[in-house]
């Protein structure tokens, strides 16, 4: 189980580099950070795969909810980099 963990936390890292990256396009192109419809069909689609997997509907949307959470800070933290560099120049 623990190998697992850190697994599942090597994975959620790594999914936090793309969400950078990502966070980083979204910025140069003025793109809002939140997409409502995307988030919505990932968040089905997902869940149901969870389901399907034998997850509960609760904790595949609770956990899925939480890492979206944290996408969406680290892409407010890339959006306001320019904020502070403009505050501090």
């Amino acid at each position: 189980i623990d190998e697992i963990d850190e697994q599942i936390i090597q994975l959620i890292a790594k999914r936090m580099d793309i969400t950078r990256e990502i966070g980083t396009h979204k910025k140069e192109n003025n793109i809002s950070i939140l997409q409502m419809s995307r988030w919505e069909k990932v968040l089905n689609k997902r869940s149901d795969y969870a389901q399907s997997r034998g997850l509960s509907s609760k904790f595949a949307k609770g956990y899925l909810q939480e890492i979206h959470n944290e996408s969406i800070r680290q892409q407010t933290a890339i959006m306001n980099e320019t904020t502070l560099e403009k505050v501090n120049s």
